[in-house]
């Protein structure tokens, strides 16, 4: 049996808005974004989150940490959104939670 660990994954999974952002910033840096691998998305192991609130308190403590990390994978900084706010951020991703990560060695 595999051992369970302390962590929970936070998966960013990119919604419409971010591919629609991604293209624009593509098509103004001259660089093709290859945006065309919809399924992988940007995974965070965090350590002891265990409720909703948990989660909601790591968010709103760190969403424009994970925003940037997020952005900066696909952009220089000069093409990002000008405001990094929350509402952009849950707008760009939905934040899916699994509690129940596993270590396989």
């Amino acid at each position: 049996m595999m051992q369970i660990t302390e962590y929970t994954a936070l998966i960013l999974i990119r919604k419409n808005a971010f591919y629609t952002w991604l293209e624009e910033a593509g098509s103004k840096s001259m660089e093709v974004a290859d945006s065309t691998f919809k399924g992988d998305h940007g995974t965070y192991l965090v350590k002891d989150i265990i409720t909703q609130k948990d989660v909601f308190e790591f968010l709103e403590k760190n969403y424009k940490k994970l925003f940037k990390n997020e952005l900066y994978e696909w952009a220089e900084p000069a093409y990002w959104p000008k405001e990094l706010t929350r509402e952009l951020f849950f707008h760009f991703f939905e934040v899916q939670v699994n509690r129940q990560v596993y270590f396989a060695p």
